[in-house]
């Protein structure tokens, strides 16, 4: 009974406070003020992330993007040695991709800081598949493209179609390499993707060269799904059907037949690893070297497009065949290394211009 009592008073007393006008007025003003304080703090932190986002566009991805895309233009170009300005080096874009996210890790996220060390990691081991390495760029690349379009998607004024195009071809590229079994190789496919339907390469191809990653990996699924891909993005309005065929062919060939186009490849990208060459092709392949030497040395800007200058770095990153054949000419003393602390510079030597002037000039073997 004193406990109903107890609780019946102050259930009356509570009755008589909320009837009170200063309780209301009160009440109200501390919801206001509660509110306020509320909205205020969302207003604050979208505000935050708004500038974050903004430093971030402007900081790191509105100046490594157009060097991602200007990384795989120049790589894969199609008419390398005649499209390309004289000396333009893939490499050196390539670099100063690297450089750009390791003196920007404040802007990027634990996705592009874990494919970076990757990269980073990949000097420190031996590459038994032969193009892990380059998988592990490409990765790394698309993965910047994939975070952007994150960023910017959320944007009605945002344009990112071209952003999708180049996340799906580099997609396509790292598959190219795994089924040709070389870096090399998979230039003749991806070099040609001037035959895809670029309105195809969109967020729905995105989505389903993404979903390629549930298969295994050159399973039979996998295969028939990235063929169907390709096959789907391929435009028939300017090529025959049977070169569609060959092209999309040109992706699934590990066993890539040495053949005048492939020379005409190498010939023309002495800086891309081919995979080994035939005898033949390794023969014109050090007469090459030693005509681009002697051109840049004689017909500076005009004629070879290689620079034949590495930093330390890249020179032990060269390829085995280039660098083989660098060695024989050395040892041949027909070529010179000039090295300092940090570059090394090749150089043709006289007896390099000797047999250059006999054998390319005067059509004469000594």
């Amino acid at each position: 009974m004193i406990i109903s009592k107890l609780i019946m008073e102050i259930t009356n007393l509570l009755s008589i406070i909320f009837e009170t006008k200063w309780f209301t007025t009160l009440l109200v003003a501390f919801l206001a003020a509660w509110f306020t304080q509320r909205l205020n703090n969302n207003f604050t932190k979208k505000r935050e992330k708004d500038n974050k986002r903004t430093e971030t566009l402007k900081n790191f991805y509105y100046k490594i993007i157009p060097d991602i895309y200007d990384y795989f233009s120049i790589e894969t170009d199609f008419r390398k040695g005649h499209d390309l300005k004289i000396h333009v080096r893939s490499r050196d874009v390539k670099k100063r991709i690297f450089d750009l996210i390791s003196n920007n890790t404040i802007y990027v996220n634990y996705r592009i800081l874990s494919k970076h060390r990757k990269v980073m990691s990949n000097k420190y081991f031996d590459d038994f598949s032969g193009f892990q390495k380059e998988v592990a760029e490409i990765e790394l690349f698309c993965t910047v493209i994939e975070e952007y379009i994150d960023i910017l998607k959320n944007s009605e004024s945002a344009d990112i179609k071209l952003e999708y195009q180049y996340a799906c071809l580099f997609k396509i590229w790292k598959l190219a390499i795994f089924y040709c079994g070389n870096y090399g190789v998979a230039y003749s496919a991806i070099s040609k993707n001037f035959y895809f339907d670029s309105n195809k390469l969109n967020k729905e191809t995105l989505k389903k060269l993404k979903k390629l990653d549930s298969y295994q990996i050159g399973s039979e699924e996998h295969k028939i799904q990235f063929k169907r891909i390709l096959e789907n993005l391929t435009s028939t309005e300017n090529i025959e059907i049977e070169e569609k065929n060959r092209f999309i062919d040109d992706f699934f060939n590990p066993m890539y037949e040495v053949n005048d186009s492939h020379a005409i490849a190498v010939f023309n990208n002495i800086d891309v690893d081919f995979g080994s060459l035939t005898v033949d092709l390794r023969i014109k392949y050090r007469d090459l070297i030693l005509n681009e030497l002697y051109n840049k040395k004689y017909y500076e800007g005009n004629s070879s497009k290689y620079s034949f200058n590495y930093t330390n770095e890249e020179f032990e990153l060269l390829h085995n065949e280039l660098k083989n054949a660098i060695n024989y000419l050395k040892e041949k003393e027909l070529v010179k290394l000039e090295a300092d602390e940090q570059s090394i510079k090749l150089i043709i030597t006289s007896k390099g211009e000797d047999i250059y002037e006999e054998k390319f000039l005067l059509d004469e073997y000594s």
